[in-house]
């Protein structure tokens, strides 16, 4: 099915799915996967992937991706802020299994929207100065061993909007105004509280 699909290098949008969760390296590392989509836009990936394709690997004009259930290891945020012109990145259901993501400064230069749903591993995500700089939407669901926003996001004036759902209450009670973080959220117009535990 891969060696098919990298010879269409015309499609604008590709979703690669293996429900019985094959690891990327039994296809050859996972590379061929969409080393040649020049026209590649939107790319969809759903397999046991636990080491990340590096950078040279994606297609030079790559907007959008959606990692689902991958269980990489490794945090992938090295690797996809290099994407020049990525607009949205979706992690669910287990994308990352690790603990600690960073998105360093510089990176991410067109990113608009960032979703991570099921991302039960993750305990800690820091965002430096000066990345995602045209952020607009963020959305964290379910994630309930992360510990809190990064203080990074205070920098990110772009944000107009962010949605928590079904994370602890104790998330509700440091955000809202009388919060001991509500100074990372004050500049985002709309802030969403949804299912959250207790509330």
């Amino acid at each position: 099915m891969l060696k098919s699909l990298y010879r269409n290098c015309n499609n604008s949008a590709l979703s690669v799915h293996d429900r019985r969760k094959t690891r990327a390296a039994d296809h050859g590392g996972g590379g061929d996967i969409v080393l040649d989509f020049i026209h590649l836009k939107d790319l969809t990936l759903s397999m046991h992937m636990p080491k990340f394709l590096d950078q040279y690997r994606f297609p030079p004009h790559l907007a959008h991706i959606w990692l689902i259930g991958c269980r990489m290891e490794e945090d992938p945020i090295p690797i996809l802020e290099k994407l020049l012109h990525l607009k949205s990145v979706y992690f669910s259901s287990g994308a990352f299994v690790g603990k600690r993501m960073v998105c360093s400064r510089g990176g991410f230069p067109q990113l608009r929207a960032l979703k991570m749903s099921y991302q039960k591993e993750m305990e800690e995500w820091c965002v430096e100065e000066g990345s995602m700089p045209c952020l607009g939407t963020l959305s964290i669901d379910n994630c309930k061993k992360l510990k809190e926003l990064p203080d990074g996001l205070m920098s990110i004036t772009s944000l107009k909007e962010l949605k928590i759902e079904r994370m602890k209450r104790e998330w509700w009670e440091r955000l809202i105004p009388s919060g001991e973080d509500y100074c990372k959220v004050q500049h985002i117009p709309s802030v969403q509280f949804i299912n959250c535990d207790g509330h």
